[in-house]
């Protein structure tokens, strides 16, 4: 069933983990097609999530109960927290609802696993890697219905049989999570020396930095973990919402709170540099554009920036920071040379 591009029935295969490779494709192609349909998903991942799922994280056992769930989700009054689409496809509403109800009851009837996924893969795992060069961004969607928005230059890799034994996923870079709940398998991000678990969360990894990791928690809760080090620094750690911590070798930082604007501005498009250097700066500029920048100011005073640019060029970034600092720029091909 497919109203106003949105493939309901798909969908809701894609939301119990019952999708195939081929559906989970048309579903990042529409994820992808509009931010609406970003909406529609988040929406539609919550009424499963919330009305599918007891409080006390268990799967609901009453075929009755989890159709009135799901049909009390869908009649559920327009809050701030609905969008205002919402409004005029209740009748859409009602069909994906429908499709819910009877895959929450084949999974009762342990017709479909939902915890291990439909597909039986009777071959070795393999895999995938989902990788940004700089300058670029993206979005992807995992096989269990988490959501990864991969900052430049990053990478994620997992297996084909993700979700299916394990949720486990390796990141070189920088990566937003937000995690679908399922408390019978973890979410774990392999990152150097450090393993962050969580089981239904939204959390940020930093790892552009050679020397340390920054770990800033939204919502949720997360475990950091890494190898004792010789002098028996702490080697695991658990974060509450607005909290992050630092990872340098072995050892986790004790929690501070963050800046959620400042932590997630590469996520929604935005440079904020706060108190920062022109040697501070270059980096994230060069990652962020996919330049190279020669730095061959002679400034006599080491100035800093305050400054923040939703997506602005590079030339119009260059050009506030050049006046505040004091330093010209060319352009040459991919590099910028500053002077």
């Amino acid at each position: 069933m497919k109203i106003n591009n949105t493939p309901y029935d798909i969908l809701a295969k894609e939301l119990s983990g019952s999708a195939s490779t081929s559906e989970k494709a048309q579903i990042q192609k529409w994820l992808d097609s509009s931010a609406q349909a970003k909406d529609e998903y988040e929406v539609f991942a919550e009424i499963w999530q919330d009305r599918f799922f007891g409080e006390e994280d268990q799967m609901l056992i009453n075929q009755e109960e989890v159709g009135k769930q799901i049909w009390e989700a869908v009649f559920e009054p327009v809050t701030a927290k609905r969008p205002n689409w919402i409004r005029s496809n209740i009748g859409n509403l009602l069909k994906v609802a429908a499709v819910l109800i009877v895959i929450a009851s084949a999974i009762l009837a342990n017709e479909i696993d939902f915890f291990s996924g439909a597909e039986t893969n009777e071959v070795a795992s393999k895999i995938i890697e989902k990788e940004t060069l700089p300058g670029q961004k993206s979005t992807i969607t995992l096989p269990d219905g988490s959501i990864v928005w991969l900052n430049s230059g990053s990478k994620i890799s997992y297996s084909s049989n993700f979700g299916q034994e394990n949720r486990d996923i390796h990141l070189t870079g920088q990566a937003f999570f937000d995690v679908f709940k399922n408390p019978k398998m973890p979410f774990v991000v392999d990152c150097r020396n450090v393993k962050v678990e969580a089981v239904g969360t939204s959390f940020d990894v930093d790892a552009l930095a050679l020397h340390e990791i920054q770990i800033s928690l939204v919502t949720g809760k997360v475990k950091l973990k890494t190898d004792r080090g010789k002098n028996g620094q702490k080697n695991e750690m658990t974060l509450l919402p607005g909290q992050f911590s630092i990872v340098k070798g072995n050892s986790i930082s004790e929690p501070d709170t963050f800046n959620v604007e400042e932590v997630l501005a590469w996520k929604n498009g935005k440079l904020i540099f706060h108190d920062l250097t022109l040697e501070e700066i270059i980096p994230t500029l060069e990652l962020w554009y996919g330049v190279e920048i020669q730095n061959q100011t002679k400034l006599k005073k080491r100035k800093h920036f305050f400054g923040t640019f939703e997506k602005e060029s590079l030339e119009r970034v260059l050009h506030n920071v050049g006046l505040s600092m004091g330093f010209d720029y060319e352009f040459h091909d991919d590099i910028v040379i500053l002077k």
